[in-house]
């Protein structure tokens, strides 16, 4: 699907101009990065059927909803009638929840006090509400999306009225809302990771106990596994690289060199086949393309859901158990197959006779071949293509049954899948149920009192001393004013009484009246 097929799917779904849809694209291409996604991968990750269409039979009192796929976050937007740029805004929301995971889950359960892990429609709907708002007056950290955050303000519908104004977006969830777009945390820096390489290799332990591998890639997530960061510890990668030292007693040391470790994280890209282990239901095993020094095929056990130490916080990862020369592998691998837990084969790879192949042994293959082999969807591929020329091979049976088993071992990670999320939003209001109308006036009464003091204060002009003392007096500060004076009347504050130079001057003439 190309980007211009993307941006005409939703100009016709949401009623759009051609430069909102653009705006609309540019908002998801962002939010790809930070997954570690091209836009491409992105799509095809979470927008396989398509990404957005038009609902005419929807009742007029939605503007739209989201239609959940499965037991993740892939889905199609619908657009009723009355859809706009406010209603996509609102069903990528619902979308971008989802796919929130380890430390930014986290920090977003904190943020809108969830129990248990467990969205409420409600909480739902406010952390929608919430990014509409936070979009329509964000600034935003990196200035490298701040065209971005212009035209989606302009773009976003002035459709709040009386006291349905206030969306109440406390620093925490600013945060989170700023990390959908911003966050650089989950992109892998090779270089970074070679440089840690070197050092294991010099003798040198790693000082982060867990070693940043890249975000889960895709063809993992096919097996139901979570886009979490991929990590491995820095002891078992100290182990793995090196010969027996005597520095771990107990560990078992591997020798594979600087070279196979090297090249870790894109190995584990381009598998040749993965297993579901036989010792642990729920960790599976990738089979590489690559040999240690005896010529025995390295294999990589990985366990998802588990414990992680990333970037100072712990969150959950999908861990890297190991890597080693597989001893009797031959055997194992069939053994494997005959209790149907083959759950991806690279048939290009691994086919007999098939030039440029790193094949397996031939006997292997003929396990293999009257098996059912699929192409998952999202990935490129031909509908009439045969089992012998796909490139990529999902045993469908095997795999239904390995996402069973991590159910059932994981069932708070799967919210309920062909999940609707209707969004009800008449032309001037946000209907919210279950909002607390006193919290509200409350809060419409400080929003008045903090815009009142921000309009008398930019009346003042260049008079910088009154301005900070009216400010100090009516106990308003800069973040407050941020957070809740109109965003042009901020705008002016912000050029002026909290430029850091003019705060620099009012404190230099200060002392010089002393």
């Amino acid at each position: 699907m190309t980007t211009n097929n993307i941006i005409n799917q939703i100009s016709s779904a949401f009623s759009l101009s051609e430069e909102a849809a653009q705006t609309a694209v540019l908002l998801l291409e962002a939010r790809a990065r930070t997954l570690d996604f091209t836009f491409d991968e992105y799509i095809q990750r979470y927008h396989p059927d398509g990404i957005a269409k038009r609902d005419e039979n929807l009742s007029d009192q939605f503007q739209g909803y989201v239609r959940f796929l499965g037991d993740d976050a892939t889905v199609v937007l619908n657009a009723g009638k009355g859809a706009n740029f406010n209603t996509f805004v609102h069903e990528c929301a619902h979308v971008f929840r989802r796919q929130l995971v380890g430390e930014l889950r986290e920090q977003a359960e904190k943020a809108f006090k969830i129990e248990n892990g467990i969205w409420t429609r409600e909480k739902e709907e406010q952390f929608a509400n919430g990014l509409e708002h936070w979009i329509k007056r964000s600034r935003g950290k990196d200035r490298t999306r701040e065209n971005v955050y212009n035209k989606g303000k302009s773009f976003i519908n002035n459709v709040y009225q009386g006291m349905d104004l206030i969306v109440d977006i406390d620093n925490r969830m600013e945060t989170v809302y700023e990390r959908l777009f911003e966050d650089k945390t989950n992109i892998f820096n090779q270089k970074e990771y070679e440089k840690t390489v070197k050092e294991i290799t010099e003798g040198k332990l790693p000082e982060k106990t867990h070693i940043f591998l890249g975000m889960i890639p895709r063809i993992y997530e096919e097996l139901g596994f979570q886009r979490l960061p991929m990590t491995i510890t820095g002891k078992h990668l100290y182990t793995t690289l090196r010969a027996n030292d005597g520095k771990f007693e107990s560990a078992n040391y591997h020798e594979l060199g600087e070279e196979i470790i090297r090249q870790l994280p894109e190995q584990l890209k381009k598998p040749l086949c993965i297993v579901q282990s036989s010792e642990r239901e729920t960790d599976i095993v990738s089979i590489i393309g690559l040999t240690d020094r005896n010529r025995k095929t390295i294999i990589i056990p990985i366990a998802q859901h588990q414990k992680g130490n990333f970037n100072g916080a712990e969150i959950d990862v999908n861990l890297v158990r190991s890597l080693y020369g597989k001893d009797g592998f031959e055997n194992w691998l069939i053994n494997a197959i005959e209790d149907n837990k083959l759950l991806y084969i690279n048939k290009k790879k691994t086919e007999p006779n098939l030039a440029g192949g790193l094949e397996l042994p031939p006997k292997l293959y003929q396990h293999i071949q009257t098996r059912s082999i699929r192409l998952p969807d999202g990935f490129p591929h031909s509908l009439t293509a045969s089992p012998t020329t796909d490139v990529f091979g999902f045993l469908s049976n095997n795999i239904t049954r390995y996402k069973e088993t991590v159910k059932k071992n994981f069932p708070e990670r799967f919210p309920s899948s062909e999940e609707k999320i209707l969004f009800k939003k008449t032309a001037n209001t946000i209907n919210i149920q279950t909002q607390n109308i006193e919290k509200q006036l409350d809060l419409a009464r400080k929003v008045g009192y903090i815009q009142g003091v921000c309009e008398c204060v930019a009346a003042l002009g260049d008079n910088y001393t009154l301005g900070k003392k009216l400010l100090s007096e009516m106990n308003v500060n800069k973040d407050m004013a941020q957070k809740y004076a109109n965003p042009e009347t901020y705008k002016k504050l912000e050029q002026g009484i909290f430029a850091q130079n003019q705060e620099q001057k009012v404190e230099q003439t200060q002392g010089v009246r002393r």
